[in-house]
């Protein structure tokens, strides 16, 4: 009975080991499609997973990304932003209180679905920094998710600022944060290096971390264990 036991708890010992081993997703920029200010749309795939073709855009104006670089990042969504730069950050703590007309802009959460829907309202027409509309739409995102001091001005950001307040945001965004800065604690996430990127809509594609050659190998070692264990118990009953 022993034996029994011990083999099928080797396996489930294995298959959980292989499980935490699941690579972090792996997020790979593929250069930028219309920059707007330095921030904009960048093209990017997950997991290297042509599936996962994506559009994201830059949230965060104190930190660079090479846009055609691969980066680790931690994936959240509405629900969850934890892991994200600004997620946890106390609503006194940022920048701006209130959009330039007296609106609160609100808790984190809400800053993340405003910003969402500061990106849906990009024209991303190709030209001089995306145009002057979209200008003012990378600068109001980027005064809305900062904790530093920032304050960028370009364009009729403070417009924009104004309508995010009243918008109400979006729900279906997604959230790619660098993992450096998702480890990060305190103010060092603020000003950590790497990079936040957002994706709205149709461009938020299911994510499901790729496993490594390793770990399938595990959990497929794992699997078969704890099978030939049971099968060993029925035998013996």
């Amino acid at each position: 009975m022993n034996r029994i036991t011990n083999w099928a708890l080797k396996g489930i010992l294995m298959t959980a080991a292989s499980a935490a081993a699941f690579a972090t997703p792996i997020l790979t920029f593929e250069g930028s499609t219309v920059d707007i200010a330095g921030g904009g749309q960048f093209r990017a795939v997950l997991n290297s997973d042509p599936s996962q073709s994506l559009s994201v855009y830059c949230v965060d104006f104190n930190n660079y990304i090479n846009p055609t670089s691969s980066y680790s990042v931690n994936v959240s969504t509405a629900g969850n932003l934890s892991d994200t730069r600004y997620g946890t950050t106390a609503q006194s703590a940022f920048t701006y209180q209130t959009a330039p007309d007296g609106a609160s802009l609100g808790t984190a959460s809400q800053r993340y679905g405003e910003a969402a829907w500061l990106v849906s309202q990009y024209d991303l027409t190709p030209g001089a920094n995306g145009g002057a509309k979209d200008i003012g739409i990378q600068n109001a995102i980027w005064d809305l998710l900062d904790a530093t001091g920032q304050h960028e001005t370009q364009g009729d950001y403070a417009n924009w600022l104004n309508n995010a307040a009243k918008s109400g945001g979006l729900s279906n965004y997604m959230v790619y944060t660098t993992s450096n800065v998702a480890s990060a604690t305190g103010s060092t996430r603020y000003t950590t290096g790497g990079q936040e990127m957002i994706s709205i809509g149709s461009s938020c594609p299911p994510v499901s971390p790729t496993p490594e050659p390793g770990s399938v190998v595990m959990l497929s070692i794992g699997g078969l264990m704890i099978g030939l264990g049971l099968m060993r118990r029925n035998n013996k009953a």
